[in-house]
């Protein structure tokens, strides 16, 4: 196998780091993939988590740690994803860019969250 390091092409790094992904997790699928990644991205951004000592009763605040190590585990998450379902994680990114830089953002935050909507 071609190192990690040694690749510059995103759709290449996609190929070789999900054909490790799959042999070094042989039973993971599209699903333990995504759960996988909510844990990740929970560890990155935060959010509410169910409190393990009152599992479905009480929520507890995650700080969102903004870790790039974090970041880069969802990326990899994402990209092992990709790779187990059939797509171009990169060639998704790009239609994706091409839709969100064609529409109307209205970039007053009145919720206070930084989200901003299109119209």
């Amino acid at each position: 196998m071609t190192e990690l390091t040694e690749i510059t092409d995103f759709r290449q790094f996609q190929t070789a780091y999900g054909e490790w992904a799959d042999k070094t997790f042989p039973d993971s699928t599209v699903d333990t993939i995504a759960s996988h990644f909510r844990e990740e991205s929970m560890e990155f951004a935060g959010g509410l988590e169910d409190n393990p000592a009152k599992p479905g009763n009480q929520y507890v605040m995650i700080p969102a740690s903004h870790d790039p190590e974090e970041a880069a585990d969802c990326l990899l998450l994402l990209l092992h994803h990709a790779h187990k379902a059939g797509y171009s994680l990169f060639d998704e990114m790009i239609t994706k860019a091409q839709v969100n830089i064609k529409r109307n953002w209205d970039t007053k935050d009145e919720g206070g969250h930084g989200h901003f909507k299109h119209h």
